[in-house]
């Protein structure tokens, strides 16, 4: 059993500075590529994992744990059609960025890091989505 450390109702909470939460999305994706690397991933895919991280969370232009399931359809979507990447690639990055929030949903979406920020996140944005190809409605295309 861990015990918690918890705080008087009465004691004032403090809003962590733009830089604590710029280091503490650092960090997120810190651990995500050392814990890549202690299970025996190279280098270069770690190298482009983060590249593909850092590209997602400049799209989205906040920070990674605020991220919406229509931030990613939307990422993925200027990576098809506005980079004209091919189709795998895109799959590729879809699965990078599955693969950081699945392997962070334990701990990170509910962790309370001292003194900077209570991430309550209990699903990540990707949860709920499919994998399988969607048919457009008439008259769309994808």
């Amino acid at each position: 059993m861990r015990l918690a450390v918890v705080r008087s109702a009465g004691t004032a909470v403090r809003s962590p500075s733009p830089l604590e939460l710029d280091d503490f999305e650092q960090e997120l994706v810190d651990q995500y590529a050392l814990a890549a690397a202690a299970s025996g991933t190279t280098d270069n895919h770690i190298a482009h994992e983060r590249s593909v991280l850092f590209a997602f969370i400049r799209h989205i232009g906040r920070h990674v744990w605020t991220a919406q399931p229509l931030d990613v359809d939307g990422f993925l979507h200027q990576q098809r059609k506005g980079l004209g990447l091919a189709g795998s690639t895109v799959h590729g990055k879809a699965g990078a960025l599955a693969r950081f929030y699945d392997s962070s949903s334990a701990t990170c979406w509910t962790a309370k890091p001292p003194t900077c920020l209570s991430v309550s996140r209990t699903r990540s944005p990707l949860a709920g989505l499919s994998a399988r190809p969607t048919t457009p409605p008439p008259g769309q295309r994808l």
